[in-house]
């Protein structure tokens, strides 16, 4: 029998993968993390500053009725947002938001190393409704989802 502390050297009982897709944003390609548990997509205000406001995106329009706030229920501060096409599993979905979030001040990954986005539910639901909407019961067999990931067929399952 393990000790604990033999448990506790496999961290996958503690820490569990997180499913990355990489997808388009204004013709920039950001890695995201795909997320079905938050209503929004974000990116990073670094990766911003990087890739968007040097492609002359200016001010980030404003959004003061919408307040973020994570699963433990903390504030996400965030900076504005912008609206580009997205381009997602081969469809684009014109004029979508995303957030701008701030960095965190703590983030023990190396921003190099670190996701840049992440990918919710308006961009996840309209993806799903736009699939549908050109394979309708046979989704699943289209050859979109063939090629797809396992962690974009386990999302779009999800939807349905």
């Amino acid at each position: 029998m393990d000790s604990p502390e033999d448990q506790m050297d496999d961290h996958s009982r503690l820490i569990g993968d997180c499913p990355v897709v990489k997808i388009s944003m204004g013709g920039v390609v950001v890695p995201c993390l795909l997320d079905t548990g938050s209503m929004v997509t974000t990116i990073r205000e670094s990766f911003f500053e990087k890739h968007f406001r040097s492609q002359g995106v200016g001010l980030l329009k404003k959004c003061h009725w919408l307040r973020l706030k994570a699963a433990n229920g903390l504030k996400i501060p965030y900076l504005g947002y912008m609206e580009l096409n997205v381009t997602v599993l081969g469809k684009t979905l014109p004029q979508m938001g995303v957030l701008v979030v701030e960095d965190p001040l703590d983030d023990p990954i190396p921003q190099q190393q670190a996701v840049s986005g992440l990918l919710g539910m308006n961009i996840i639901r309209h993806c799903y409704r736009l699939l549908c909407e050109q394979y309708g019961p046979r989704l699943f067999e289209s050859p979109v989802l063939q090629a797809a990931s396992k962690e974009w067929k386990t999302t779009l399952s999800m939807c349905h």
